[in-house]
């Protein structure tokens, strides 16, 4: 399908993103954070939901009962898994904010009480 130039080009531009992706989210400190928001929106939904609603778009009413039965709980499931874990990543952003400007303030303190004396 691929030649072994475009593999080995391929590899590289992989290892390329991968490498990039990996600087940017050590470089900010809570960027993990928004990756796993991104993530728990997106990714779960794509997994699960989306192909047991195009399996039901395709068979249609022509599938057995314990099929449709199986897809629809797993749209179900899915769908609250995504209400439940955007919750969670959208807590841990507040939790960190929370975190970051508790320490700036006592931070903020602590120069002023040290200047004074």
């Amino acid at each position: 399908m691929h030649s072994r130039e475009n593999l080995k080009s391929l590899f590289l531009l992989r290892v390329l993103f991968f490498l990039g992706n990996t600087l940017v989210t050590a470089a900010f400190p809570f960027m993990g954070d928004f990756v796993n928001l991104l993530g728990s929106f997106s990714l779960v939904p794509l997994t699960f939901t989306f192909p047991s609603m195009v399996f039901i778009k395709v068979k249609g009413k022509k599938t057995r009962t314990y099929k449709m039965t199986w897809h629809w709980f797993n749209i179900v499931f899915s769908s609250l898994l995504t209400i439940a874990t955007t919750i969670s990543a959208v807590r841990l952003i507040d939790a960190n904010i929370q975190n970051i400007i508790s320490l700036q303030m006592n931070d903020c303190y602590l120069n002023s009480s040290t200047t004074s004396i």
